[in-house]
């Protein structure tokens, strides 16, 4: 299975298969949410779920980006996303014809699907992004610096994004609430001892 690439030395390294059942799982969730909430935003749960899967085939033909590299301005974010759907495109060409429908590329790059569907794709990803930053503090592989930097990227960027999708998505308020916010707040002591550590050695 492809190992996805990470720029952090320390940072568990996973397969595309893993983090493809993780950004599932977390889509399930939320759609069951959803669903109890009476599906307010009509969300087709059987397209959310199939892209969930498969959302990242792009990574069998490139490599994985760094989320803050390709979406840096409004330039890198069209590059990226041509680049994407080639290579998702590419991934799936070895299917039958009829198959393909069934594999389509992730709402991120993928006009096809209504404008709720693609911001709620990308509230299940910024729930992935942040419980997985918040992992890796917790396990302290990393060095101070990534560490430390991990929570300001939650706390700085994708808390935020999250919060501005909350009035539309019941499922973000309440991963937000019940899982990311509870580990922010138990980490916090830790990251203030790493930010005493880079004070003490930048003397």
């Amino acid at each position: 299975s492809v190992v996805r690439f990470s720029l952090y030395p320390g940072v568990s390294m996973e397969t595309l298969t893993h983090h493809h059942w993780k950004q599932a799982m977390i889509a399930q969730i939320m759609l069951k949410t959803e669903a109890e909430y009476g599906n307010p935003q009509h969300l087709r749960p059987e397209k959310i779920l199939g892209v969930a899967f498969t959302h990242d085939l792009s990574e069998i033909i490139g490599t994985d980006t760094n989320y803050h590299v390709k979406n840096k301005d409004q330039l890198s974010k069209v590059a990226n996303k041509r680049k994407d759907l080639a290579s998702h495109n590419q991934a799936v060409a070895g299917l039958r014809p009829e198959w393909r429908a069934h594999f389509p590329a992730p709402p991120d790059v993928n006009d096809e699907f209504p404008e709720t569907e693609r911001k709620f794709w990308e509230a299940c990803e910024q729930v992935g992004y942040c419980l997985f930053l918040l992992e890796e503090i917790g396990l302290g592989n990393i060095c101070d610096q990534h560490l430390v930097g991990f929570y300001n990227d939650v706390k700085d960027d994708h808390i935020p994004r999250l919060i501005g999708v909350g009035d539309q998505f019941i499922s973000a308020c309440e991963m937000l609430t019940l899982e990311i916010l509870p580990k922010f707040t138990r980490l916090r002591s830790k990251v203030k001892a790493a930010e005493k550590r880079i004070a003490t050695a930048n003397g």
